[in-house]
């Protein structure tokens, strides 16, 4: 019911939808994501990208989907606080950034359920699912566009991934509970 709530409020309710939510930023890298998905586009027509973020190369990146003539294709959200929502229209996450200290984004799509393709770029600790790629960004647009379509075709996405998160040490319940434990213990001991 989100899921097409949501593609509905946006627009995107027959459409193949990738994602990415970043900071307009150089480290994002959104200029080979703007290309990678001019690749998916030209293979897949009904393909739509969702951008979610703002920041100072804003007005240059909507200079270069113009230039490829996505306009018409590309949707700027800005920032949003519905971030659950938001990762329900996707059905496929792209991430190519050059480096990240966590990428919490990789980690939220997943326990979202959304197939995601990474670059080398985010460290080990964010691959938790089977829903999760990485490719180097030297393997170029095409690879990447082909591997974003496999993976929305092959994997069903928004699959139940809480196990994982859990198993990763990424549940807020969790590790309250083991927080709560430590200290109930050290205190115990005190």
């Amino acid at each position: 019911d989100t899921r097409n709530a949501i593609r509905k409020e946006l627009g995107l309710k027959d459409k193949f939808v990738v994602g990415h939510v970043g900071r307009l930023h150089p480290q994002k890298n959104h200029d080979f994501l703007i290309d990678v998905f001019a690749e998916i586009k030209k293979k897949k027509p009904n393909a739509e990208l969702i951008l979610v973020g703002t920041g100072p190369l804003e007005e240059k990146v909507k200079s270069k989907v113009a230039e490829k003539g996505l306009s018409d294709c590309v949707h700027f959200l800005g920032n949003r606080k519905d971030m659950n929502r938001i990762y329900q229209a996707m059905d496929v996450f792209v991430f190519p950034s050059l480096f990240e200290g966590l990428g919490i984004v990789a980690i939220e799509a997943q326990a979202a359920g959304v197939p995601i393709v990474c670059s080398e770029g985010l460290p080990p600790e964010t691959d938790i699912t089977p829903i999760y790629r990485k490719l180097l960004l030297s393997d170029g647009e095409e690879k990447w566009a082909n591997t974003a379509l496999e993976m929305a075709q092959n994997l069903k996405a928004h699959t139940n991934m809480q196990q994982y998160v859990i198993d990763a040490g990424f549940d807020m319940d969790a590790t309250a509970k083991y927080m709560e434990s430590y200290y109930l213990n050290r205190w115990r001991t005190a």
